[in-house]
């Protein structure tokens, strides 16, 4: 499986996957040029969503999580109505936003990966 293209899940965000890797990325200066924020391996993947089912996110849970390693780096953090991810250090400034909106997209788009991935 070679590059998968990019899908904007909302805001400035959008997820691209290089065959391995989901890369959530945002529009730099201009339509055409992305930076890429944050790599997210399938095991990182599945560490945010299970922490995202833990946590409450996505239901009307107003509990604060304590920054969370999901491994390769990358750190989640729960506050109502969001998760953040910072890359490095649960110190690190936050590279990431997810509201419940764009989760539920990031989501849907590393199913339709799994889906390619089958066929």
């Amino acid at each position: 499986m070679e590059n998968i293209e990019r899908r904007h899940l909302g805001e400035d965000l959008y997820a691209s996957c290089d065959g391995y890797h989901i890369w959530l990325e945002k529009i730099l200066h201009s339509p055409d040029t992305f930076q890429k924020i944050v790599a997210l391996e399938p095991s990182v993947f599945f560490a945010l969503s299970s922490y995202a089912k833990r946590s409450g996110f996505g239901t009307n849970s107003n509990e604060l999580s304590d920054p969370t390693y999901l491994g390769d780096g990358v750190y989640a953090h729960h506050i109502p109505s969001v998760i953040t991810l910072s890359v490095g250090s649960h110190l690190a400034p936050v590279d990431v936003v997810l509201t419940r909106e764009l989760f539920q997209k990031l989501e849907e788009y590393a199913e339709y990966i799994g889906q390619l991935a089958k066929e």
